[in-house]
């Protein structure tokens, strides 16, 4: 089994990236925008610490397309990522009180550490089912979008016909 001295919690939102740094039994913690501005601080921050790649794992809850900027940034970095079930760190957290995204990303960051048994390295996908998948999820969103508009417009023309009527 590869030897991991560097373990890195993510808490990724829509908009940003909680990230605890567990090394040597101390935890570092810094936040960065989910985006391309975000990663390129994200990639200063790494240089500063002076982080030795091959002793690098960094470990997320898989929540879908808000990962994809920073997968797509490690997989560039050739930096090992682990993109494991909510469910599976929520159990092993289980007993433990307080939620913010801070607290999230170190508890994720002591996860990996203790279970580097159930690892599986995560490997980006072939480009066009990449695609395909991005492509899938948007479309079912725009449906939903879609869905709770035709809710709404339903629920006005109720409302304008009883208004109409007295």
């Amino acid at each position: 089994m590869k030897q991991y001295n560097y373990f890195f919690g993510v808490d990724i939102s829509k908009k940003t990236v909680d990230i605890a740094l567990l090394h040597l039994q101390q935890i570092t913690h810094q936040k960065f925008a989910n985006d391309n501005v975000g990663m390129k601080e994200l990639s200063q921050w790494l240089k500063n610490l002076n982080i030795v790649v091959n002793e690098t794992i960094f470990c997320m809850e898989a929540t879908g397309l808000y990962c994809f900027t920073l997968t797509n940034f490690l997989a560039i970095n050739t930096i090992d990522i682990w993109v494991e079930h909510a469910s599976r760190i929520k159990k092993s957290t289980a007993l433990e009180r307080g939620k913010n995204d801070k607290i999230d990303s170190k508890r994720i960051a002591i996860y990996c550490s203790k279970n580097l048994d159930r690892i599986r390295l995560w490997k980006p996908m072939d480009a066009t089912v990449d695609k395909i998948k991005h492509l899938a999820s948007l479309r079912e969103r725009l449906v939903e979008t879609q869905k709770d508009y035709l809710l709404q417009l339903v629920s006005l023309k109720m409302w304008v016909i009883k208004k109409w009527q007295h």
